[in-house]
């Protein structure tokens, strides 16, 4: 997961460069997706383990803040983790984009 993600912020801040609170986005939720697949390989991914991250997420506390973290981050941080499927299903690395079937967050 680590090295695509690295991937996806290279292409982020090339592709992005007219809109630099994209790439900073894709910086700051790429954190909590490392944090919870760690060394899992991106392949290995499935839909039933991207619920179960944005269940675990929505039930933390913000480091910062103390308070429960908002639908609405996880969101970004699920929409992140679509963007970086799709780049690895359109370059090959990945057949299907299992992000796809999972909902966003009331």
């Amino acid at each position: 997961m680590a090295t695509a993600s690295l991937e996806i912020l290279k292409w982020s801040e090339q592709q992005h460069r007219a809109h630099p609170r994209t790439y900073r986005r894709y910086v700051i939720s790429s954190r909590a997706l490392l944090r919870y697949f760690k060394d899992v390989s991106v392949e290995r991914i499935t839909s039933a383990d991207i619920e179960k991250f944005k269940i675990k997420r929505a039930a933390q506390k913000g480091e910062r803040t103390g308070r429960t973290i908002r639908p609405a981050t996880v969101n970004t941080e699920r929409a992140c983790l679509k963007a970086l499927f799709n780049f690895l299903v359109k370059d090959d690395l990945v057949a299907t984009n299992p992000v796809s079937r999972v909902k966003f967050l009331a």
